[in-house]
């Protein structure tokens, strides 16, 4: 079966995504200033531990659709763009809902610390991510109407 360059751009685009949650959430987060952060109730780390695996195995199956799954490309494509909106847009509204449940974006106490121009890094890359999805849905949907 041929891909087309569009299908291929939206493909590694989406794998960009994926590999991030794969690969680079656990990096970030399985390490004192989240995981074995001193100052976090053991029962904060049991869900940052499992959020953290959710996370890494959406990622990784999401490669697994965009690279080897049998099923039809578009279709595909279609699921990892989903999963990708769902995991950044719940990031958006837990954003949102800080001051509901007494929530920050970063900890006082160390983590990754702000970029020079004073955005939060997982805010940015989230707000990259959503863009970097709505090119895809843009490429993906164009292939569709021609």
């Amino acid at each position: 079966m041929t891909i087309n360059p569009r299908q291929q751009w939206v493909r590694l685009l989406l794998t960009l995504m994926s590999g991030s949650l794969a690969v680079v959430v656990p990096l970030v987060d399985l390490n004192s200033s989240h995981l074995l952060h001193p100052d976090w109730s053991v029962h904060a780390r049991f869900h940052v531990l499992w959020a953290v695996l959710v996370f890494s195995m959406i990622g990784w199956y999401s490669l697994y659709l965009l690279w080897l799954s049998p099923w039809m490309i578009m279709t595909r494509i279609h699921i990892v763009m989903v999963i990708t909106l769902i995991v950044n847009s719940a990031f958006l509204v837990t954003t949102a809902l800080r001051s509901f449940y007494g929530g920050a974006l970063a900890d006082e106490h160390g983590g990754v610390p702000n970029l020079p121009n004073g955005w939060d890094p997982n805010l940015t890359v989230v707000i990259a991510t959503i863009l970097i999805l709505a090119i895809t849905w843009w490429l993906s949907k164009e292939k569709a109407n021609g």
